[in-house]
């Protein structure tokens, strides 16, 4: 049974990843046919196209590009610090030494593994 599940997952595995490069391969084919809708519309001075309901038209947004971090001003500045504990340093120094850190609670637990 664990085998026939195991070969399942593999399957799930290889159909999710089929199915990103579906995605992947659409998403492609709608930035070319924004792009080409996009050239072709600003040759013409068009802002829309289309009918109502299956129209497009131009939008526009703005995007923030740092072009140097140190010349911004510091109120758009926010300093970000962030720890992380290593787990498996700790399970290295546990291993090495025997000792459990302080701050840390090691938990066990079985499980069965497939023999090849």
């Amino acid at each position: 049974m664990k085998r026939f599940d195991l070969a399942w997952i593999e399957m799930i595995d290889k159909e999710m990843e089929r199915l990103k490069s579906v995605k992947k391969s659409l998403q492609n084919k709608m930035e070319r046919f924004d792009n080409h809708a996009l050239a072709i519309m600003k040759e013409n001075g068009l802002t829309q196209a289309g009918k109502p309901g299956y129209g497009f038209r131009i939008g526009q947004s703005n995007r923030v590009v740092v072009t140097n971090e140190d010349a911004v001003p510091e109120q758009f500045k926010k300093e970000v610090i962030r720890t992380s504990v290593m787990k498996q340093e700790v399970k290295s120094w546990l291993k090495e030494t025997g000792e459990i850190p302080d701050g840390i609670e090691i938990e066990s637990r079985e499980y069965v593994v497939l023999n090849k």
